[in-house]
């Protein structure tokens, strides 16, 4: 036989108290709350067991019309205690009894919005069941409102209208009625949180009256009530969540919602960084995943903000603002891209056929990932196939092709296809260019393939992958060059940078450069930054046109190997203008003991620049061009004995674009290319590099030039190579 479960002075207390009530039928104010509270606080499921049967002897015994109240008050309490029995073993049959319990208290008294709470979360464990290979049933459910979530919305709808004070009931309803995008529950939620900061104006009221502010579109009123939380509790990391999110949705107010993002994550507790981690979990990757678990509390707030801030400067923004730029797009994808039909097969000509996301269908995901198209071509929901275009940061197309399928028993979402339409309209063509050959009238099924082979290797890597780039006002272009040499712990990375004075608005005085190298593997982001002094109209005229180009540097010294650079040119005074270019970028190691040799880099003719290298002062060519055929060579040699013989021969000659054309005119040009060649020995530094500078005067024509420099030593020969422009004029 089994033990008698052991009794707590709390629990024995709280019987004592509440049997002679109940018997009565005159359950005080408060004591389902009580029993709630108590409950949670029990792990002995011993303890619960006898709790619950407590309860329901206490339920049985105040059976009879004239005491149905005090039955139904036995019943919730019966049913809390089962209730709370689930949540500590995760059996159904828990929940399943709970629901009996909380229904037969209905069936008492229908004015008890605790049995109509308590029917709403013990539906819980049935929202997350397997729905299994037939899922007809499960659509049809839905589509009536049968479902556990609609079901819940419902009993949750009653509850508050009975008490719109229930602990945690007008916030569970609106969560319900978001699932459902149910209007009605989330105005029933708002006017609940409205009355309960009528008089209060707790900070968790205000939450909750920002969140169903935002999800019924009002993101003003949304945003008033978070500053107001944030006012009433400055602690409260969900009032600067919810004052973040809905700042995201208001023109002009991201760096706003950045900062509020920020604050958000420095007082956020363990279960707030969980949910906000979460918020993200249509971008994580396998990896993130892992980490975030194996993670403390301290490190997760680390990790949370180390994944923005690579996605940040990746987009040349902050963290904050690029996790505001999320939430944003959040809104808009569920507003207008959710999955409709949750469990219908994937079509045939799906690009996957196991959903990218169980929330957004896949324009849903790109949106979400990628934001808003360029251009779109096709009316959903009136046309089944539908394109979205947009450009890669190198300038050239992308695009991305949805349909909606007519096959019975498939998802009737629009899905990234498979093989795309032949016979496309000829205007898709002037967006993407490698859709040319579909525009013809003819359905070559080799050519279909073809073609649609290209494009979803840039579906698959979208899904894979993030991007962002500000929306500027004004466009501030620039030109620029890296090099990079070796530095004591690492490489150095040196980037000029040249701004026409011509390309500046009127108004600009001064700009703020920053150099951005990301590592995406080991999520690390190293950062530099200048502000030039302020400059004048009289900058941009100087003699030998020097003056009509701004000229300045960064550098930063980092570890070897493959990463991702930004350089980013912003107006000081306005960060709306500007300009980011980027790419990748292959950091040497120059840590060998074998002979190396630096970037080339190429300079004016001038000892007034602003980079200094051992003895030499170098005034970058940002551009590379140069006129009247003169410039500037330096490198350094790594690694070469002192007074050792070496030579260096050095070969430039002009890139010919190919074709007809240039060759008939080379044939009158003749050989146009010029050798030079340079002996000497060497006299190393104590660090073992060699630094070397030549200037260079030729008669060369304009156009596009390479200039190959070979080093020959005893210990080997090393050769690298710069392209150039020559202006003659």
């Amino acid at each position: 036989t089994l033990a008698p479960p052991r009794m707590t002075s709390r629990l024995l207390f709280l019987l004592l108290f509440l049997a002679p009530a109940l018997a009565a039928g005159q359950v005080p104010a408060g004591t389902a709350t009580q029993v709630r509270e108590h409950v949670a606080g029990v792990s002995d499921t011993l303890q619960l067991h006898a709790i619950e049967q407590q309860f329901v002897r206490s339920a049985a015994a105040s059976a009879g019309l004239e005491r149905r109240v005090a039955a139904a008050n036995a019943g919730v309490a019966a049913g809390l205690s089962a209730f709370r029995l689930w949540e500590i073993t995760g059996e159904r049959a828990h929940a399943r009894r709970a629901r009996g319990h909380f229904d037969r208290a209905a069936g008492n008294d229908a004015a008890n919005a605790w049995a109509h709470y308590g029917h709403a979360l013990s539906l819980e464990p049935e929202m997350d069941r397997d729905p299994g290979l037939i899922v007809t049933h499960i659509n049809a459910s839905r589509a009536l409102g049968l479902d556990p979530v609609s079901r819940a919305r419902r009993a949750l709808e009653r509850a508050v209208a009975l008490d719109p004070s229930l602990p945690g009931a007008p916030e569970l309803l609106a969560r319900y009625a978001i699932a459902t995008r149910d209007d009605d529950g989330l105005i029933q939620a708002r006017t609940s949180f409205q009355m309960s900061v009528a008089g209060s104006h707790s900070a968790s009221g205000l939450v909750g009256l920002a969140m169903t502010s935002r999800e019924l579109g009002d993101y003003v009123a949304a945003a008033d009530a978070a500053r107001r939380a944030v006012a009433s509790d400055s602690s409260s990391a969900r009032a600067h969540v919810e004052l973040a999110m809905a700042l995201a949705m208001i023109d002009d107010s991201l760096p706003a919602a950045g900062r509020a993002w920020e604050t958000a994550v420095g007082l956020a507790d363990g279960a707030m960084l969980g949910r906000m981690w979460d918020d993200a979990a249509v971008l994580h990757t396998e990896r993130d995943s892992a980490q975030w678990r194996a993670a403390d509390t301290p490190r997760r707030r680390t990790l949370l903000r180390a994944f923005w801030g690579v996605r940040a400067a990746l987009s040349g923004v902050d963290a904050g603002e690029r996790a505001a730029e999320h939430y944003r797009r959040l809104g808009v994808a569920f507003r207008d891209f959710p999955r409709r039909g949750m469990f219908g097969a994937a079509p045939v000509n799906a690009l996957r056929l196991r959903k990218t996301s169980t929330e957004y269908d896949d324009r849903g995901v790109i949106y979400i990932r990628h934001g808003e198209p360029d251009r779109t071509h096709g009316e959903p929901p009136l046309q089944n196939y539908i394109a979205w275009f947009y450009t890669d940061a190198a300038g050239d197309p992308l695009s991305y092709h949805f349909e909606k399928s007519d096959q019975a028993g498939a998802s009737r979402d629009y899905l990234l296809m498979h093989n795309l339409p032949c016979a496309m309209d000829p205007m898709i063509a002037a967006f993407d260019s490698r859709l040319t050959a579909l525009t013809k009238q003819s359905c070559d099924p080799l050519l279909v393939r073809s073609v649609s082979a290209v494009i979803n290797r840039d579906a698959e890597r979208a899904l894979r992958t993030d991007t962002h780039a500000p929306a500027f006002v004004h466009a501030l272009p620039f030109h620029f060059d890296w090099y990079t040499f070796r530095a004591a712990g690492g490489t150095e990375i040196l980037m000029g940078i040249g701004v026409p004075f011509a390309e500046l608005p009127r108004d600009l005085r001064s700009l703020r450069m920053r150099l951005s190298v990301i590592d995406t593997t080991d999520i690390s982001i190293a950062q530099t930054s200048l502000v030039t002094r302020p400059f004048t109209r009289d900058d941009a005229a100087g003699d030998s046109g020097r003056g009509r180009v701004l000229r300045t540097h960064l550098a930063m010294t980092l570890a070897p190997g493959s990463a991702v650079y930004r350089i980013d040119v912003r107006d000081a005074a306005d960060a709306r203008s500007g300009t980011i270019y980027g790419g990748d970028i292959e950091l040497p190691d120059y840590s060998s003991d074998t002979l190396m040799v630096s970037d080339v880099m190429l300079a004016e003719q001038a000892d007034d620049g602003s980079v200094t290298r051992g003895d030499a002062r170098l005034a970058l060519a940002p551009t590379q061009v140069f006129r009247a055929g003169e410039f500037r060579v330096y490198y350094e040699i790594y690694n070469i004995a002192e007074d050792a013989p070496f030579s260096t021969e050095m070969t430039i000659e002009p890139l010919r674009r190919g074709g007809l054309r240039e060759g008939i005119r080379g044939l009158f040009r003749g050989n146009e290319s010029v050798q030079l060649r340079f002996e000497g020995t060497a006299a190393p530094d104590a660090s073992g590099s060699f630094p070397q500078l030549h200037d260079i005067t030729a008669p060369f024509r304009d156009g596009a030039w390479l200039l190959r420099v070979t080093i020959t030593t005893g210990a080997g020969v090393i050769t690298r190579e710069r392209r150039f422009m020559i202006d003659a004029r």
